[in-house]
């Protein structure tokens, strides 16, 4: 189920689909309440330069400032200097650096993240959800530790919990410059 190129040496290009690609996030707060928000904003492709998904070159930047939690007040603290700091870093990115293929459907897809001016390496646990000649749908998740990336502020210590969930669901499409692409 993996993702290939038509021929060896071919040049592949997936581009992220708006409508179907989304970020979630959820971390606690008080050590009891879960909450969830996801980034509204998302652009980025897949780049596959031969037959290996091992040489995919993944690129994701996120507009930092399309924060949704579902509760504005929140999102505009989120998007401050006390958080994201949208004024000064308005996106987060995300490029891999190599993807591991650890099974016909599952990958980790290494790189590094950037948020808020700080780049750290990551790992993300990825799955070909679904595939077509000209569409594919990857689940991909992480744990991350915000204060990797500066993300400290806490009210007393106890508001906001440290670990924080990722979910990213990315829905691609072929670039139409491949005249579609096997899977």
């Amino acid at each position: 189920m993996a993702l290939r190129t038509p021929e060896i040496g071919s040049r592949t290009r997936w581009e992220l689909d708006p409508a179907n690609t989304t970020v979630g996030f959820s971390v606690k707060k008080f050590r009891l309440i879960t909450v969830r928000g996801q980034f509204r904003r998302v652009m980025g492709s897949i780049e596959l330069p031969g037959a290996a998904l091992t040489d995919a070159v993944v690129d994701i930047e996120i507009d930092a400032a399309s924060i949704d939690t579902g509760m504005e007040k929140r999102d505009a603290h989120l998007r401050t200097a006390d958080f994201l700091d949208v004024q000064r870093c308005p996106t987060i990115a995300f490029r891999s650096t190599h993807v591991e293929e650890l099974s016909e459907d599952r990958l980790r897809i290494h790189g590094y993240l950037t948020i808020r001016g700080l780049t750290r390496e990551v790992a993300l646990d990825a799955t070909l959800v679904s595939r077509d000649l000209d569409r594919a749908d990857i689940m991909a998740t992480t744990t991350l530790d915000r204060r990797d990336f500066g993300l400290t502020w806490n009210f007393l210590g106890l508001m906001v919990g440290d670990a924080v969930e990722v979910e990213i669901a990315l829905g691609l499409h072929a670039s139409r410059s491949t005249g579609g692409m096997k899977l």
